[in-house]
């Protein structure tokens, strides 16, 4: 089992030493976050964090998306997906915004091919 960073004004730093040294991060991206950069989702305007495509830049480390799929009979699917390219600008540097984009449209795939298997609490658009 691996380590839980807890969300606090040290976490960035805390998880681009778990990447430099090698370690599987994972996190939450489906959130609507304040400070975020903006992106569309179902074709509506909202703020996404930017964080992973942050840490994927500086550390230019892999970025996998991983998804539970609810089965009949109480069971489950872990699916991984393949490397999610990040959207690069003019000078090869991974651009947050695009690739914060693009992570947040693969999700919107995601929920549409299984929209009975999503549920927010939380308000997404503001």
């Amino acid at each position: 089992m691996g380590e839980m960073i807890a969300t606090s004004l040290d976490a960035p730093v805390r998880l681009a030493h778990a990447l430099k040294r090698g370690l599987h991060v994972g996190m939450l991206v489906d959130q609507y976050y304040t400070r975020g950069v903006d992106v569309t989702f179902f074709g509506r305007a909202t703020k996404a964090n930017p964080l992973l495509a942050r840490l994927a830049r500086q550390v230019e480390c892999p970025i996998h998306g991983v998804r539970i799929v609810r089965l009949k009979g109480d069971r489950f699917r872990a699916e991984v997906t393949d490397e999610v390219e990040p959207v690069r600008d003019a000078t090869g540097a991974i651009d947050v915004q695009g690739t914060t984009q693009k992570i947040n449209t693969i999700i919107e795939g995601w929920v549409r091919e299984h929209p009975e298997q999503w549920l927010w609490l939380h308000r997404r658009w503001r």
